[in-house]
């Protein structure tokens, strides 16, 4: 049984899987990442449930997650050092994992006052919320950048094509400073 449905069966029984970490995956250096999906994983219970994990709960996760991984664990790495990293990557877990994150970060552009910066650069109410939108997703991303592409922006505003979304993205908002393109 992968990881993460143990966990939901043995702290909160849930349903939705979106995505499960494998701790008996060898690739070199993952445990971070298995420990934030395992963050993510907790935050899908606690938003199904309704109620916030206490520290014991907490420690029960990671002490199942410890238990399954520990042959791949790194040596000059203690179990402490795992569990602090579990604890950092629950706190920074925003997004509960199968949370579609366009759809909220949307929903919140369409419903949250218009950004200053697409107020004074565009009169065109598409791109006023397009402005919107990458400022949602900047609020769930915190200091992490995030992804956008121009196909989804076509399809959110029902557009034909995705080169001029592409455009809008690539030369206005980088031009502009509203984005910085950290990466193609």
């Amino acid at each position: 049984m992968r990881f993460v449905q143990a966990v939901e069966a043995r702290l909160g029984g849930q349903e939705n899987r979106a995505r499960q970490c494998d701790p008996f995956d060898a690739t070199v250096h993952i445990n971070n990442d298995c420990l934030f999906t395992l963050g993510r994983a907790v935050k899908r219970i606690e938003s199904n449930s309704g109620q916030t994990f206490n520290a014991a709960q907490l420690c029960e996760a990671f002490t199942e997650w410890h238990g399954q991984a520990l042959p791949f664990l790194r040596k000059e790495l203690s179990r402490d050092d795992y569990k602090i990293q579990f604890m950092n990557a629950y706190q920074s877990a925003k997004i509960p994992l199968g949370e579609d994150v366009v759809k909220m970060a949307w929903q919140r552009a369409q419903e949250n006052p218009l950004p200053p910066e697409a107020i004074n650069h565009f009169e065109d109410a598409d791109k006023r919320l397009l402005a919107a939108l990458c400022r949602e997703l900047q609020i769930i991303h915190g200091q992490q950048p995030f992804f956008l592409s121009a196909q989804t922006v076509q399809q959110l505003f029902g557009l034909k094509c995705h080169i001029e979304p592409a455009r809008w993205l690539r030369s206005a908002f980088c031009v502009l400073k509203i984005l910085d393109e950290v990466e193609k």
